[in-house]
């Protein structure tokens, strides 16, 4: 699980509308906005399943920077701009957090 915060504007309203409002029949702003952290999640997954678990720990800085430049694009799909990603934390199932710390301790 990834603790963090991302900052993003409407760049292409037009885009928008037509991308989450009108094909999804989105009319409220809590869904528009679980829709948008839907969509964020699934791409970070697929971002941050490309690093191992230990970098991400040990590197969260890094790791927000070279995941956000890969996630602007499917932003831009949707008529968004992600002005930025920031990690605050991650956090593991207990087996896989005892793991590291004895790999990091090692």
């Amino acid at each position: 699980m990834v603790h963090g915060a991302f900052w993003m504007r409407v760049e292409n309203s037009q885009r928008f509308v037509n991308e989450v409002v009108g094909s999804r029949s989105i009319y409220s702003t809590p869904d528009v906005d679980r829709f948008i952290r839907g969509y964020i999640n699934e791409k970070l997954i697929d971002e941050l399943s490309k690093y191992a678990l230990l970098t991400v720990f040990t590197k969260l800085d890094e790791t927000s920077i070279s995941t956000k430049t890969p996630i602007l694009d499917y932003f831009r799909r949707l008529g968004l701009e992600l002005i930025d990603l920031k990690f605050e934390g991650v956090d593991a199932m207990p087996q896989y957090r005892d793991r590291l710390f004895w790999i990091q301790s090692g």
